[in-house]
């Protein structure tokens, strides 16, 4: 048994589908998964339909339809694990990116993580990974924006294959902070968010709201803590910014099993609160009178989340 065999066989990750082997310069999704069958079409749609080739997908111990659809699917190597999502999300994610990732511009994101980018709605994200690189750098950070809708959560409801952001378009503009960070020796960000709308309504306190999504991919890389940190990357002047769209009529329900599992953050901290705030009528209300209804990129380069550097701008009038 080499060292993958044995690696694979620690962080207990079974092949389910064809193997996808990934060509020279084609850029690669990377997502662990946990009954997502609502969200999954839109997810592959939304990424495919941006210029990425391909994908490797971790089921982790899903009772849904996720893993049947995934396994449908074109392009998408699917691998198993009913080992406890914890810490394993990060192995099984380093793994998969040391074993197929190496030397390709790699996103990765959760199945309700849309990753928006300067004129997004006009460039791939080749587009993107070009510029980086002429720029010397191969990260992007980018911050986590919590959508949700003017209705109360349990009238909020999701249709499958649509975009999330026709039933959650409201979003928190400055809820959120940075401060300086110490996660080691070569990690970036050196400067992280924290706060957000689920700090505001949740009372949750140091939730990380940053992400590295998309990266060129070496095998000096890690990903830390999720995928909010990774090791020794270097990053853009360009930020991005990660949608993220958690909080349909479904929630309670998840954040009542999530706590009950407590395979999360600190034993489900995160979901345990969302449970004290919520009630399980589900009548919690995110939209507040600071509240702003999402409009595009102009919107939010203007609020200085999306962060779009002069040269690219030029570039882009060209």
């Amino acid at each position: 048994m080499n060292f993958l065999e044995q690696f694979r066989a620690r962080v207990q990750l079974k092949t389910i589908s064809k193997l996808n082997t990934p060509s020279k310069n084609e850029t690669l999704l990377f997502s662990v998964v946990r009954n997502e069958e609502k969200m999954i079409p839109f997810f592959l749609k939304y990424y495919f339909s941006k210029g990425l080739d391909r994908a490797f997908i971790v089921v982790n111990n899903s009772t849904d339809g996720t893993k049947n659809y995934l396994l449908s699917q074109k392009n998408v190597t699917v691998f198993e694990s009913n080992a406890k999502f914890g810490k394993n999300k990060e192995r099984w994610l380093n793994y998969l990116l040391n074993e197929y990732g190496a030397g390709h511009w790699c996103v990765v994101a959760d199945a309700d993580e849309f990753l928006y980018y300067p004129n997004c709605n006009k460039l791939g994200i080749k587009e993107i990974c070009n510029y980086l690189e002429n720029e010397g750098a191969n990260t992007l950070h980018s911050i986590l924006l919590d959508f949700y809708s003017k209705k109360p959560l349990s009238e909020t409801k999701y249709k499958v294959g649509k975009n999330p952001i026709e039933f959650c378009n409201y979003f928190d503009p400055k809820s959120h902070h940075s401060r300086n960070v110490n996660m080691g020796s070569g990690v970036v960000p050196k400067k992280a968010f924290f706060g957000g709308v689920r700090e505001r309504i949740f009372e949750i306190e140091n939730l990380c709201l940053s992400k590295v999504p998309l990266f060129k991919f070496n095998k000096e890389m890690r990903l830390l803590d999720g995928h909010h940190f990774i090791k020794n990357g270097k990053l853009s002047k360009m930020q991005g910014v990660v949608m993220h769209f958690k909080f349909f009529d479904n929630f309670y329900q998840k954040a009542e099993e999530e706590s009950k599992r407590e395979e999360h953050w600190e034993n489900a901290k995160e979901y345990k609160k969302y449970l004290e705030k919520l009630g399980k009528d589900g009548l919690i209300e995110f939209f507040c009178k600071k509240s702003v209804k999402f409009t595009g990129k102009k919107q939010l380069e203007k609020l200085r989340l999306l962060k779009n550097p002069r040269d690219f701008i030029k570039k882009e009038k060209k």
